[in-house]
């Protein structure tokens, strides 16, 4: 998979809605292990409907609505990660998402992964929605990609419901092409996008542990980026589980990666002590060029750990890379995210 670097989008015309878009494409690599994995193809309670309230929210929420970072994501078939940064008049937002956009085309560009940004989103009455176009000539160190041009359409949606709960769609389309001859090389599309997002209450995960199956789980992370999870039917497992994350790696450039495993986890039903827990780990390789070592592989070793409470779930996910030059085999950098603690809602 290829992961977009930085671009710069043209805004739209909206119907309701105006929006400032900038984007991001990076270079990845495939996963091994239990890394980026694509989440099961059948549908999730991730989605969440645009066209009625959020989960939980009644007809006459307006005076609920609150400003604050509303994190969550969707999964169909790949898992993807939104965020909604809410001012407090809840007139202005600034919408962020990591998303796995497939291609069809060269067989070289099969998945991109988008860090898009969309700003300026005006809010009336809880709701908003607008277009961005992306226009861009792809940076030459992007690999593969690199010296092409990107052109599309970011389409969105937002509603705002009561008690910390938002949702919304999302549509990223375009195509990749030869800007000398115009010719298209690929085109990519994410397809509708069913997002839920939510702030998690600081008391998530504590108290007497009560998982519900066939929900989703979203909130945040210690950095204030998506974390989401699946119960699975029967409330006794955990499946899949992500979030996005930073650390001063090499091949990141300051740009979120997201991270997804798709190994079931079972939710202890055990003594009082570890009653309700669960957890994983894994490991993640991605090759890259890099300016300064040349060739390189980059390690990710990850540990995963939560928790349930009466009222959600928190926990830990801590990622750890090793950067080796392929030349000679040497350890040239490291980086950590430290024990970056999360905490997620229904």
């Amino acid at each position: 998979m290829i992961v977009l670097g930085a671009l710069a989008l043209v805004p739209a015309p909206a119907a309701q809605a105006s929006g400032r878009v900038s984007s991001a494409i990076l270079p990845a690599a495939a996963p091994a292990g239990a890394g980026r994995l694509p989440a099961p193809a059948a549908a999730s309670a991730f989605a969440a409907p645009v066209a009625g309230p959020a989960a939980g929210a009644g007809p006459a929420q307006s005076a609920g609505r609150r400003g604050g970072l509303y994190l969550g994501g969707a999964t169909a078939r790949d898992v993807q990660f939104v965020s909604l940064q809410l001012n407090r008049g809840g007139t202005r937002a600034t919408e962020r998402a990591t998303l796995v956009v497939r291609c069809n085309g060269d067989p070289s560009i099969r998945r991109v992964l988008d860090n898009l940004t969309l700003a300026q989103i005006s809010v009336s009455d809880g709701r908003a929605r607008g277009t961005g176009v992306i226009e861009e000539n792809i940076p030459p160190s992007v690999p593969i990609v690199g010296g092409l041009s990107r052109r599309g359409t970011v389409n969105y949606r937002i509603r705002l419901g009561a008690l910390g709960r938002a949702a919304g769609i999302l549509r990223s389309r375009f195509t990749v092409s030869d800007p000398v001859s115009g010719a298209v090389r690929a085109r990519c599309d994410t397809g509708t996008l069913r997002w839920s997002g939510r702030i998690a209450p600081r008391d998530a995960g504590r108290g007497r542990p009560a998982p519900v199956g066939r929900s989703g789980y979203f909130g945040t992370t210690t950095q204030r980026l998506p974390f989401l999870l699946e119960v699975l039917p029967g409330g006794r497992a955990v499946r899949p589980a992500g979030m996005t994350f930073r650390a001063p790696c090499p091949s990141l450039r300051a740009m979120p990666l997201d991270l997804v495993s798709k190994e079931r986890m079972p939710i202890s039903r055990g003594k009082p002590k570890v009653r309700g827990r669960f957890g994983s780990s894994g490991r993640l390789i991605r090759r890259f060029s890099s300016v300064e070592f040349g060739p390189v592989r980059e390690f990710f070793r990850w540990r995963l750990r939560g928790r349930f409470g009466a009222d959600g779930v928190a926990g830990s996910w801590r990622v750890t890379g090793t950067v080796v030059r392929d030349t000679d085999g040497a350890e040239v950098a490291t980086c950590t995210t430290g024990r970056n603690r999360w905490r997620a809602i229904r």
